[in-house]
């Protein structure tokens, strides 16, 4: 993505789709906006890409796809698997 998609005084995203897909405007709102504003001030006027690499090229879809894939929160699982042991006292199933 590149930062002349994004029209900041307007708040809006275009994107550009791939393989015939139509494109779309999205808009942005404040927070969305002044976060935009903040990476454009740390990364430099000079950069033409949104996410760049450690080399300060574009980043691929794969290294995109994994950072959006790390930054998931994981479902946790209970240790025990089966019924919960609090329902048991409830349904008369253990003599107390």
């Amino acid at each position: 993505m590149r930062w002349e998609q994004i029209d900041m005084k307007a708040g809006l995203l275009h994107v550009a789709r791939l393989k015939h897909g139509s494109p779309s405007t999205h808009p942005l709102r404040g927070p969305e906006l002044r976060a935009l504003r903040a990476w454009k001030r740390e990364q430099g006027e000079t950069v033409p890409y949104l996410f760049t690499s450690l080399r300060g090229g574009p980043m691929t879809r794969r290294t995109v796809h994994y950072v959006v894939a790390g930054s998931r929160p994981r479902a946790r699982r209970h240790p025990i698997p089966g019924p919960s042991p609090y329902a048991a006292p409830r349904n008369g199933l253990l003599s107390g």
